[in-house]
């Protein structure tokens, strides 16, 4: 039996339907609205994205979640490409003094006071947050950035830092 794989396609490549949209925006805007009520969070440098399959419109309509990225500025982890590049970089840096777990702990918390504990499920990499009428399930990763080295800008304010910031971690996505 012949399948018509041109229809098939087709409808794989839909963006999700109006509702699954508004869904979609609202679990995302749900997740900004718990960092903004967060008294350790509210004042971080964070930004809140959509990413993965749904982003991408690879996702299968009415049987997908959306991939909620949560990344944080204030802190970041340098890769180096060899030991050289790192002990000559490294001596410029100063230690972090906010650190990955941290901002894991504090953003469950969050995430716990909005959802409610048995919505929210921590992975090694995500939250999990169950579905309900009004949002799509939204696994959500947090992310303290990467930069590979030697990363450079040159910006006047971090108000242009954050700018460039923003255009290096969106052209990964």
């Amino acid at each position: 039996m012949s399948r018509d794989w041109e229809s098939i396609f087709t409808t794989w490549s839909q963006g999700p339907s109006t509702t699954e949209q508004q869904r979609a925006e609202n679990a995302e805007r749900q997740i900004r609205q718990a960092i903004q009520a967060s008294e350790k969070l509210k004042n971080r440098n964070i930004k809140v994205f959509t990413q993965g399959s749904y982003r991408n419109r690879v996702n299968v309509r009415k049987d997908s979640d959306v991939d909620v990225g949560v990344l944080c500025f204030d802190t970041y982890f340098p890769e180096y490409p060899d030991d050289n590049v790192k002990a000559q970089l490294s001596e410029s840096f100063v230690p972090a003094t906010y650190e990955y777990a941290t901002f894991k702990n504090e953003l469950e918390e969050a995430l716990v006071a909005r959802f409610g504990r048995v919505a929210v499920t921590r992975g090694s990499k995500a939250f999990d947050i169950k579905a309900n009428t009004y949002r799509v399930e939204p696994p959500t990763n947090n992310q303290l950035y990467t930069l590979p080295a030697p990363w450079s800008c040159e910006a006047d304010t971090e108000e242009e830092l954050n700018q460039m910031l923003n255009q290096y971690f969106d052209k990964m996505r």
